[in-house]
């Protein structure tokens, strides 16, 4: 639980930078920051650790990558994880509902 815990932290530390590499051509850092917290706020998309906590992604997994993309009207999360037994996995989840839309091991 304490690893889960540790990789939700992270991961909710790069939730801006995740936004910030996405395809939104936002003008500065600051209003990455502001559009993740105004979307947090507007109750448009779930807490990064909320969402991993719903998809559940094994707790001896290692997220890789965490994606913010947004297509039409809908936010969504692509995230990345390496399993134990070497396996990659990648999910597209959407970001309010914490619905799996797409689940695809990587070779």
């Amino acid at each position: 639980m304490k690893n889960l815990a540790m990789k939700a932290l992270g991961l909710s530390a790069l939730l801006g930078l995740v936004l910030g590499l996405s395809s939104q051509p936002w003008a500065s850092e600051d209003k990455d920051a502001d559009k993740a917290y105004a979307l947090r706020q507007s109750h448009q998309v779930l807490p990064l650790q909320v969402l991993l906590q719903r998809v559940h992604i094994p707790v001896d997994a290692r997220v890789l990558e965490v994606e913010y993309e947004q297509k039409r009207d809908r936010h969504l999360y692509e995230i990345e994880y390496l399993l134990p037994d070497g396996r990659v996995e990648e999910l597209k989840v959407d970001a309010l509902s914490a619905e799996i839309l797409q689940r695809e091991q990587k070779d």
